[in-house]
């Protein structure tokens, strides 16, 4: 071995170790974070069994990705009994399996909104199986696209652009169904319905609003997510690479951990677009 492999591999020591432990910090504070965000969604009780259902689900998806990326730097270090092809080809669907449903995400909570204007009462009283039957379909759809990127038939740049750009057309459709609801609101008060009626306008309405920020909060996320992954696609510094590989994960740490805070909803966002701004100083003086 040469004097500047040594460097090298003595540079990679010293840098990967701390950066080990700062994404198994990353972790544990998003599992923990999304078990407390659970207990209290459901202890509380405020919305619908449907959307709880599937604000539950929501950050479950990242917390795959951030298990099955932890997975594979255990590989990667190549601890014994971890690494073998067939472990990393399970890990590597698995990993994009969490990344599609991440997105597919935006995609339930469309289908949830169309269903809560325009089948109220279908909505109300199929608590929580219809969210059930949403996200099994939701799983099962992530892990068949998943397959063509897995085995090499579709690149990951080109998956990643994909998603992103899908992104942005869910948050298109979203906003267009957010105006519809605040229109459809405004008509039941017009024409004074039953109070229940009246009721359930409001609670759409309520529960639009804190969709908006979490599709925001999601957009941002994504869209960092996806310039980190196309600096560390053609980078070909390790030190930099390993630094990109954090902050991402912090993202993803970062999107369990908090948008549905609903009383302090609107300082989140703020502090999320703040965020993305400080990360991608960060990442452009790196």
């Amino acid at each position: 071995m040469t004097s500047d492999a040594i460097t090298l591999d003595s540079m990679k020591y010293w840098y990967a170790a701390p950066l080990e432990i700062v994404r198994a910090v990353f972790f544990i504070v998003a599992i923990v974070a999304y078990v407390y965000t659970i207990t209290l969604l459901w202890r509380k009780e405020v919305y619908n069994g449907n959307l709880r259902l599937l604000l539950t689900v929501f950050p479950l998806s990242p917390t795959i990705t951030l298990f099955a990326n932890f997975a594979q730097h255990i590989m990667y270090l190549r601890v014994p009994g971890w690494y073998s092809q067939g472990a990393f080809s399970i890990i590597a669907e698995i990993t994009n399996t969490g990344v599609i449903s991440r997105v597919l995400n935006c995609m339930l909570l469309i289908i949830d909104r169309l269903i809560a204007l325009y089948c109220t009462n279908t909505y109300e009283n199929s608590a929580p199986y219809l969210a059930v039957a949403v996200v099994s379909m939701q799983f099962l759809g992530a892990v068949l696209l998943a397959l063509p990127c897995t085995y090499g038939l579709v690149d990951d740049a080109t998956q990643a652009y994909i998603l992103c750009s899908a992104t942005f057309v869910f948050d298109v459709v979203f906003a267009l169904l957010f105006i519809a609801a605040k229109k459809l609101h405004a008509l039941h008060r017009n024409l004074r319905l039953s109070v229940q009626h009246r009721f359930l306008s409001v609670e759409n309405l309520r529960a639009g609003r804190l969709l908006t920020y979490l599709m925001v909060a999601f957009t941002i996320f994504n869209s960092a997510e996806t310039l980190f992954f196309t600096v560390i696609y053609n980078s070909q510094d390790d030190k930099p690479l390993s630094v990109l590989l954090t902050l991402a994960e912090l993202f993803l740490c970062l999107e369990v951990l908090g948008v549905y805070h609903r009383e302090r909803r609107r300082g989140v966002t703020r502090t999320l677009i703040g965020t993305f701004g400080l990360l991608v100083t960060i990442l452009w003086t790196e």
